[in-house]
């Protein structure tokens, strides 16, 4: 089926070049098949010899594949747009996680995709995360199915993701973002404390030892939240390509990134699930998932966001928090929802039509 969708895109003259038969084009399916092979983790020179091609050759289709799967796919991946598409979303989150924060249609965070150290021309130190390590900041939405809303991969890895969310081209895109921004009650989406608390887009109550009506409203908010969390599990399992510096050019990280999330939203809607990973054979390990960080200045800085959050809140985040007090809801004992079956469990405690 991809490969039906993606053909029409694709140069039919490419050749194999040394390694294969000078006069004989790659296929559609074979230009595919070492692209998805790429993603999964593979080393190019592996791919070349195993499909019978020089790695020039890869290299000369492989981003050619990823922009067609880009461009014919683009509809796998976009954020609700009418009153009856925000509906279906909260539908889909409240039928897997339970009722509590009707009105939920996505879950927001920021992943730190490592890549190698950037071209000095690229000004290598605007990448360098809070770890020491270079990446980009990749933000994306995901819904109760895991699957991706959005994506954005426009900044670098030293940015925070309050920043990178508010300056990526989707939030800041006359319609697009307007959807997100115009989010009226009782739609919104939910983040953690790295970003601002909005009207539209619900964040946890900053400290510890809150009362018991904060308390539950962060463990459910939290609930809800890890859906983007998982999504991008998922994604790094599936494909081996995030387990390590990813070795393309930082420009085209943001094109890899969304084929890979196009594909797995593909995977997710035809029920193949990923399998158990892979570790690299050379070093013997591979990257855990790594949440972009809050990416706070110094610690002054972070106490300072820490008082003005704690004194702000907004109608609707205080609604729900009333809701969860009002019905005697509170942070469940230990156990009782983390059984394998944790996301049928909550459904079924607190279902849709409570």
């Amino acid at each position: 089926m991809i490969v039906e969708r993606i053909a029409p895109d694709l140069d039919p003259a490419d050749r194999t070049k040394p390694g294969g038969c000078p006069k004989c084009p790659i296929s559609a399916q074979l230009k595919l098949g070492s692209t998805l092979r790429f993603l999964a983790g593979s080393n190019h020179l592996d791919i070349a010899d195993l499909h019978a091609m020089s790695p020039a050759s890869f290299y000369s289709h492989l981003y050619k594949v990823i922009d067609a799967i880009n461009n014919c796919f683009a509809d796998e991946m976009r954020f609700p747009q009418t009153a009856a598409e925000l509906e279906e979303q909260s539908r889909i989150m409240s039928d897997n996680w339970g009722a509590l924060f009707l009105g939920c249609v996505a879950a927001l965070d920021g992943l730190a995709v490592h890549v190698r150290k950037p071209h000095l021309a690229d000004a290598p130190m605007g990448f360098m995360n809070r770890k020491g390590s270079f990446s980009v900041n990749v933000q994306a939405m995901a819904n109760g199915n895991r699957k991706f809303l959005m994506m954005s991969a426009e900044h670098q890895g030293a940015c925070n993701d309050s920043i990178a969310w508010t300056t990526c081209q989707f939030f800041t895109h006359p319609t697009a973002g307007l959807r997100v921004r115009g989010l009226k009650p009782p739609y919104f989406i939910v983040a953690d404390a790295a970003y601002a608390l909005t009207d539209y887009l619900l964040t946890p109550y900053d400290g510890k030892s809150l009362p018991p009506d904060k308390d539950a409203y962060n463990f459910w908010h939290s609930h809800y939240r890890i859906n983007i969390e998982c999504a991008f599990g998922l994604l790094q399992r599936r494909w081996g390509i995030f387990r390590r510096d990813m070795e393309v050019d930082t420009h085209r990280v943001g094109f890899v990134v969304k084929a890979c999330m196009l594909l797995h939203n593909l995977c997710i809607e035809e029920g193949d699930h990923p399998v158990n990973p892979v570790y690299d054979s050379e070093r013997n390990f591979v990257y855990g998932l790594d949440l972009q960080s809050d990416g706070f200045a110094d610690e002054e800085d972070e106490l300072e966001r820490s008082a003005v959050r704690a004194n702000k809140d907004v109608p609707l985040r205080l609604r729900m928090r009333n809701r969860l007090a009002l019905r005697g809801i509170v942070r469940p004992a230990r156990g009782r929802l983390g059984s394998s079956n944790r996301r049928s469990a909550a459904a079924r405690i607190y279902p849709y039509s409570a």
